[in-house]
């Protein structure tokens, strides 16, 4: 189907966040008129996704990335995806996918604007780029809402995982994040989040810099506020109405999303709980003992069962891998023994 160059301009803009008023309005009417228009927008609103991701990674090599995409375009199933765009937007739709770990983007009408789903595969990690220009790392298995533009005096983020925020600060314009029971309120700053709520009762928050508001409501209707400093992390329990505090390197607790596991004389409880959001994996410990232990060193792209050898060498503490057995009431997760 052909659209005018005006449409195709104001939907470009539209998914970037820079239309306002009656041209956003025109854009959503346009897109409800029918399955064909409400197709074209899906294709521009994941080109213009993609593209922000290619911006926030200015640093690819840029012919290595053209070479994966067409290795890619040869041997796998976006083939078919690539010959129903145009060629050039396709051929960045695919190289991006490809550098983000298959990370998916969907988006959908709500009564007002348009919602964006971006949702990090288990086992990877993703980075995107939000309307007003803020960065948010997505940590494996991990799935962050948020409309096409943000309209108002707020910018509100709905977050099910963890992932790592570095905020853009605008004025009069507070950024949120929702995650399960506790909200997460900032102006400029950047901080890690973790609220896997198939996995856990638990919201961890920490600052790396920056100031936050903490939020949550606990079991009696009570809200309760709470002023965060960089390398205070703060964890809600929603089972048992807990709020607990610990001082904390920012650089261990976040170096997930450069890809690595830095570890500054941490104890075996961080170090697992690390390994279980990155690897998708979920560790029973049989032996109370071993979690007295600390560790110190970086792991960077390492394979997970060379991090779990390393580990055996530094300290008495064994694991045993049962392939056969998985959580069957945790997403499948496979079970590891702690001894």
């Amino acid at each position: 189907m052909d659209i005018d160059e005006k449409m195709k301009e104001m939907l470009s803009d539209y998914f970037r966040g820079l239309l306002t008023g009656d041209d956003a309005l025109k854009v959503e009417a346009w897109i409800t008129e029918s399955g064909e228009h409400k197709k074209i927008a899906d294709d521009y609103c994941k080109v213009e996704l993609l593209a922000g991701q290619v911006e926030a990674r200015r640093s690819v090599d840029v012919e290595k990335a053209l070479g994966d995409v067409h290795k890619a375009i040869r041997r796998n199933r976006w083939a078919s995806y690539v010959r129903s765009v145009r060629a050039v937007a396709a051929a960045v739709v695919i190289g991006v996918l490809a550098f983000t770990s298959y990370v998916t983007y969907n988006y959908y009408m709500s009564s007002d604007n348009a919602m964006i789903d971006v949702t990090s595969t288990t086992g990877m990690m993703s980075c995107t780029t939000l309307p007003d220009g803020s960065v948010v790392w997505l940590n494996s298995n991990s799935r962050l809402s948020y409309p096409a533009r943000f309209n108002g005096k707020e910018r509100k983020v709905i977050l099910d995982g963890e992932a790592y925020f570095k905020v853009q600060k605008l004025s009069g314009k507070r950024f949120i994040v929702e995650a399960g029971p506790v909200d997460v309120e900032v102006t400029g700053t950047e901080f890690n989040v973790e609220s896997y709520s198939k996995y856990s009762t638990e919201v961890r928050t920490t600052l790396a810099s920056g100031h936050v508001n903490l939020s949550y409501t606990d079991l009696s209707g009570k809200v309760h506020v709470v002023k965060m400093n960089p390398g205070q992390q703060y964890t809600y329990d929603k089972a048992s109405d807990k709020l607990t505090y610990a001082a904390v390197d920012p650089v261990t607790e976040c170096s997930w999303k450069d890809g690595k596991l830095v570890l500054n004389h941490t104890q075996l409880p961080s170090v697992l709980r690390m390994l279980e959001n990155r690897y998708n994996v979920r560790f029973l410990v049989k032996n109370e003992k071993c979690l007295e232990n600390y560790y110190t060193g970086t792991f960077s792209d390492q394979r997970f069962e060379v991090i779990l050898e390393n580990l055996c060498r530094t300290t008495d503490i064994h694991f045993d891998i049962d392939t056969n057995y998985y959580e069957k009431s945790v997403n499948d997760r496979q079970m590891i023994i702690v001894y």
